[in-house]
């Protein structure tokens, strides 16, 4: 933590810390720094003045790196958050399936199939690639340009839809999600009875 012996710097980072500098100066901290910058700061347990910094592995009790700590990590640490993420998003078999079925051409198939692996060249996957730096949509400027923007938000997206006559959800509105927007689309003959004249 402290910089070269003397300079400006090392004086003005030990006033952030009090006494023999094993505890931070939380009156100056809440001055200085937002509430969860003061939160993280104060995670952090500083070893005092007269110590050198040092690296630590906080998997084993010594600090020191091993290999079987690591694959510990792996398994216990890395592997749960996957399975916990896995959880959280739903999973889109079904609409991969649902899409390959459809009686349709091939280059339908294939344009549906890059729009759920979020594979086209729109203004916000672009900025991703660090291809651009505007992510608004070309077309309305309103809104950053999505798949979902794209196929089913834009003003111009709902235009075409209403010609098309397809029944937009109940709601009145597309969802922020374009898979349960393709999901509305792609069941649209289970959910509306067929209109007779």
């Amino acid at each position: 933590m402290p910089g070269p012996a003397g300079s400006e710097s090392d004086h003005w980072q030990w006033n952030l810390l009090c006494g023999n500098g094993r505890e931070w100066n939380e009156g100056l901290l809440e001055q200085l720094f937002t509430d969860d910058t003061c939160g993280q700061i104060k995670a952090i347990h500083p070893a005092g003045r007269n110590c050198a910094d040092s690296y630590s592995w906080e998997y084993t009790k010594t600090g020191h790196y091993t290999v079987k700590s690591v694959y510990w990590v792996q398994i216990n640490v890395i592997g749960v958050e996957k399975e916990s993420q896995e959880v959280l998003q739903p999973s889109l078999d079904g609409l991969y399936q649902q899409v390959w079925r459809l009686n349709t051409s091939p280059k339908i198939h294939y344009f549906l199939w890059r729009c759920l692996s979020n594979a086209l060249p729109v203004a916000e996957n672009m900025v991703h690639r660090h291809i651009t730096k505007d992510k608004r949509c070309s077309r309305c400027d309103a809104a950053e340009e999505s798949i979902n923007h794209v196929l089913f938000q834009c003003p111009y997206a709902r235009l075409v839809w209403a010609v098309a006559q397809v029944h937009i959800p109940p709601s009145g509105l597309w969802a922020d999600s374009f898979f349960s927007n393709l999901q509305w689309v792609l069941n649209q003959k289970k959910r509306v009875p067929k209109e007779t004249n």
